[in-house]
């Protein structure tokens, strides 16, 4: 007599299936030992065995195999761990749905179902076709795992409906992040008009900088939280984004476009001394976006004075090191001496700063390129530009014959990697926009005039027979000589080092064969037949960055 399956609370039973040949007797045995064992715990070889015997059961007799899994799953209904063996380890999830459809028959009893969901949410399939069969019963238990904080299992359309019921219910505080961050943002625009100060509690308070900026981003949505009270009005004071766009629209100007103006009173918001986000230059990425628009001024100040401290530390534990061994060279302070004492960043992250601020005002439809140049490349004097974030009284990076600082930066980005992106511009509807000079226009090619390759590591000495790096201009007589000592004018941007730039190179290098000048060298430069000296700070070149 055969076995049967039962389902007591259902009265539901199934016999077990019949198999007259010994072999798959057999195999089936072997299934159902292997899932005796990895109960015990995990076994890479049982495993194996499982997956093998499994294949084999399925590949010479597939509806045997799947009467068995039916059979398995109405005996092991109402035991967890061994239902998630047979779904997982022996069957698919094609098979499952198969199978729970024939379980749950043509008529299903919509206990069942909801039970069937509660068990068997972790597949997916199998919890759709539950909801399909009865989606007001199964939602209300969707519902009941949401305002637990775990996840229900199914597809975004149903967790956004279901999200938003959450929240104008008023339990958008037992919403998780998973439920908050896949939210589109028609849903959030929705549930911020209808909801402003609970919206602000629930997905904006206490948030992190990045979730906050995504959010304060959406201009539809900002506009419905302005409705949202005392929450909206203490938000603005601690979210430097807020008001920064407000101060920003008193600096619109007439332009081309509404576009136009819009974007160029961004820029001047951005560089202004006094503007919100009180930001200045600095050689490595110090402040991220998310922060400074997100966070506290405070907030951002503490920061950068942990980092200094940081560094204040390294250097002394560095100076004791040398006394210990005796070591009577001075430890080299510019990290410190050189770094600002409030947020800072460098120009590709001011390319992104400005592409959030124009898709946080003028929505996200607006195209924003971040135009990129290649090599080392050599600014006009700085005195020439309006200044941006980089001073225009900064004296620069770069000396000449007569050991004169030059005024100009040199950027040289990635060149000691052997490729170097030096500077990073933002281009929009046909503008070029550098928040590091304070420049703007259709073509910004006149603030650079030279450029240069990465540096030539191998090729060259100093006179004295030392290593040192080079670079020959690309479009000018002129070199760049790494020269060893050579310092920057005093800043808080982050420049330490400086260079020489010199048209005879033969003064500060030597190849390691010949001299450079006038001839041919390993280096692979051509040789220097003197052509036209061309003036440095003459408007020439196409190029700007870090």
């Amino acid at each position: 007599m055969s076995k049967t399956a039962k389902i007591k609370k259902f009265k539901y039973a199934f016999l077990k299936p019949k198999q007259t040949r010994k072999d798959l007797v057999k195999t089936k045995t072997d299934i159902e030992k292997a899932i005796k064992s990895l109960k015990k715990g995990s076994d890479d070889d049982v495993e194996k065995k499982l997956k093998q015997a499994v294949d084999d059961l399925t590949y010479i007799d597939e509806d045997y195999m799947k009467e068995l899994i039916q059979y398995k799953l109405v005996k092991h209904w109402d035991e967890p761990e061994e239902l998630k063996f047979w779904m997982t380890k022996c069957s698919k999830p094609e098979t499952n749905v198969e199978v729970v459809k024939k379980i749950l028959s043509d008529k299903p009893n919509k206990d069942m179902v909801v039970d069937c969901w509660k068990k068997m949410r972790g597949q997916h399939e199998i919890a759709d076709l539950c909801y399909d069969l009865f989606p007001d019963e199964v939602e209300e238990e969707i519902v009941k795992v949401m305002l637990e904080g775990k996840n229900a299992h199914m597809p975004k359309d149903r967790e956004s409906k279901l999200a938003r019921r959450i929240f104008e219910e008023g339990n958008g505080d037992k919403l998780n992040s998973y439920y908050k961050s896949g939210l589109a943002p028609e849903d959030l625009q929705a549930m911020a008009k209808k909801k402003p100060s609970e919206f602000i509690k629930t997905f904006v308070q206490g948030q992190s900088v990045d979730a906050k900026t995504k959010i304060l981003s959406d201009p539809k949505l900002r506009e419905s939280l302005k409705a949202g009270g005392p929450e909206w009005t203490e938000l603005a004071k601690t979210t430097p984004l807020l008001p920064f766009l407000e101060k920003a629209k008193l600096r619109e100007r007439p332009a081309p476009n509404k576009e136009a103006s819009v974007i160029d009173s961004l820029f001047a918001e951005v560089l202004a001394p006094d503007g919100t986000l009180g930001l200045t230059y600095y050689t490595n990425s110090l402040t991220p976006v998310p922060n400074m628009l997100a966070s506290t001024k405070d907030d951002q100040v503490k920061a950068v004075k942990e980092r200094k401290e940081g560094i204040a530390k390294a250097i002394e534990s560095e100076k004791e090191l040398k006394k210990k061994k005796g070591d009577t060279t001075p430890v080299d302070t510019d990290q410190l001496d050189r770094h600002p004492d409030g947020p800072g960043t460098q120009c590709d992250v001011l390319v992104s700063l400005m592409t959030t601020l124009i898709g946080s005002t003028l929505g996200p439809d607006v195209k924003c390129k971040h135009k990129v140049f290649k090599g080392m490349v050599l600014t006009d004097k700085m005195s020439k530009f309006p200044g941006g974030l980089l001073s225009s009284s900064f004296g620069g990076n770069v000396f000449d014959d007569s050991d004169t600082l030059t005024g100009q930066v040199l950027f040289t980005g990635g060149a000691d990697d052997g490729v170097s992106n030096a500077h990073t511009i933002l281009e929009v509807n046909g503008m070029q926009y550098d928040a590091v000079l304070g420049t703007s226009g259709k073509d910004l090619s006149h603030t650079v005039v030279d450029e240069y390759p990465a540096w030539d590591k191998t090729n060259y000495l100093s006179l004295d027979g030392k290593p040192i790096r080079v670079s020959k201009s690309t479009k000018t007589a002129y070199w760049i000589i790494n020269e060893p000592g050579l310092k920057a004018a005093p800043n808080k941007h982050g420049f330490g080092t400086a260079y020489r730039m010199t048209d005879k190179p033969e003064k500060y290098i030597k190849a390691k064969d010949s001299i450079p000048t006038g001839e041919a060298t390993d280096s692979g430069a051509e040789p220097e037949t003197k052509p036209k000296k061309k003036e440095v700070g003459s408007e020439e070149g196409h190029s700007t960055s870090k």
